[in-house]
């Protein structure tokens, strides 16, 4: 499709969508090309001004400008929010998830403290039967309580002193740990982030049943976002590059309001070099460090290996076996052009996140309507056998 066809196609969609008449008074208007651009995010910002004296062929390459497919929508994706977009009702869902984490994580708290406040009762009812004069005499009612506390059976083999030591630690620890579990609270921020967490995650779940349409340079392609695979997946009938699935994942993010999942290369390039700088900073550093500390300690010691240079004078220069060693030198003039494996020249930036996408099958394994489950839309077709007699028992009744 040349661009004067996608021009005039867009020009039709609006007109569909607007109504012919309004469309038709649209035109006469100058601003018809920027209002296409503001509401129109598949097709390149405008940018300039069009007056009446201009020709067709000059406002259709103002319009629409001669890139490469690789920087489609990367201008309006620069300038696009780095949000996300809720709807009433997800604000609503959030508000609820909140009250939730904060409900339950109290009583999770108070049913700790009860339960610690239960054992320090037990420890001192126990210790309340000791006499602490005389260690030695332990009452049999004491015992029993040790007995029963640490679950033993065997009184005659037990060492009532050691199990009295062992509660008095246990004591210790408990009473840390009511004390912790009293001062800590859980902050207002981070039960807001978990309830914010909650409802992205459920608002990407969503992402399985969304799909954008493109034309790429090798076709066409669909694409969705799996949430659980942290994944864009497409299908297409050709092998789509990489430089080609990334303007289709910018067109993705724009259109569902999701671009916080979208890892810009070229941020992660722009963090890989600063790390990189701060690498080579940190090296120079410890080798001045290293040097220095050389200076002042290194000792200078050679010793002489009389029965190396013995041997090395009586024995013959014998080539080692099981070396891949070339039969002939190469010629001056074409060892000079080989490149330097072992040489590596500017820096090697590694990106520690990038994209992913999974190809999910060709375009005719695609399906855009699914299946309904019969069993949530007529619930009898989920009754057991046992449900539907105690149903017919009840109607005969």
């Amino acid at each position: 499709m040349s661009l004067l066809d996608h021009f005039f196609n867009t020009l039709i969609s609006f007109a569909f969508a607007y109504g012919l008449y309004e469309f038709l008074q649209m035109v006469n208007n100058t601003d018809l090309f920027k209002f296409i651009s503001e509401h129109n995010p598949t097709i390149i910002d405008f940018s300039g001004s069009v007056t009446e004296d201009e020709d067709d062929d000059e406002v259709v390459t103002q319009v629409v400008k001669n890139i490469k497919f690789e920087d489609k929508y990367l201008e309006k994706f620069k300038t696009f929010p780095n949000e996300y977009q809720f709807t009433n009702e997800e604000v609503e869902l959030e508000i609820q998830e909140y009250e939730r984490i904060k409900s339950i994580y109290e009583q999770n708290r108070l049913n700790g403290i009860h339960d610690i406040s239960s054992k320090l009762a037990k420890i001192d009812a126990i210790y309340s039967e000791t006499d602490t004069n005389n260690k030695s005499s332990i009452s049999d009612h004491c015992k029993n309580l040790l007995l029963e506390y640490f679950e033993k059976n065997n009184a005659d083999e037990t060492d009532f002193e050691h199990l009295l030591s062992l509660l008095l630690t246990e004591k210790y620890i408990f009473l840390n740990d009511l004390r912790l579990l009293e001062a800590t609270t859980l902050n207002e921020d981070e039960m807001r982030l978990f309830a914010r967490q909650y409802i992205i995650n459920k608002k990407l779940d969503q992402g399985i049943n969304n799909y954008v349409l493109e034309l790429t340079p090798l076709g066409n392609i669909y694409m969705r976002y799996n949430n659980h695979k942290k994944s864009f997946e497409y299908f297409s009938n050709n092998t789509i590059p990489y430089r080609y699935l990334e303007p289709v994942a910018r067109k993705y993010v724009m259109t569902y309001w999701c671009k916080p999942i979208f890892i810009d290369i070229d941020e992660e390039l722009k963090a890989a070099e600063i790390r990189y700088d701060e690498d080579i900073k940190k090296k120079e550093e410890e080798a001045k460090r290293h040097d220095d500390t050389s200076k002042q300690n290194k000792i200078f010691a050679r010793l002489k290996n009389y029965n190396k240079d013995n041997n090395s004078k009586n024995q013959p220069n014998m080539q080692m076996k099981n070396r891949n060693q070339p039969s002939m030198p190469l010629p001056p003039q074409i060892k000079a052009n080989l490149p330097n494996v072992n040489q590596t020249s500017g820096k090697q930036l590694l990106k520690e996140n990038a994209n992913r996408y999974t190809w999910e099958g060709r375009l005719a394994n695609f399906s855009l309507l699914k299946k309904v489950d019969k069993k949530i839309v007529d619930k009898n077709l989920s009754l057991s056998f046992s449900d539907f007699k105690r149903m017919q028992q009840s109607s005969a009744k």
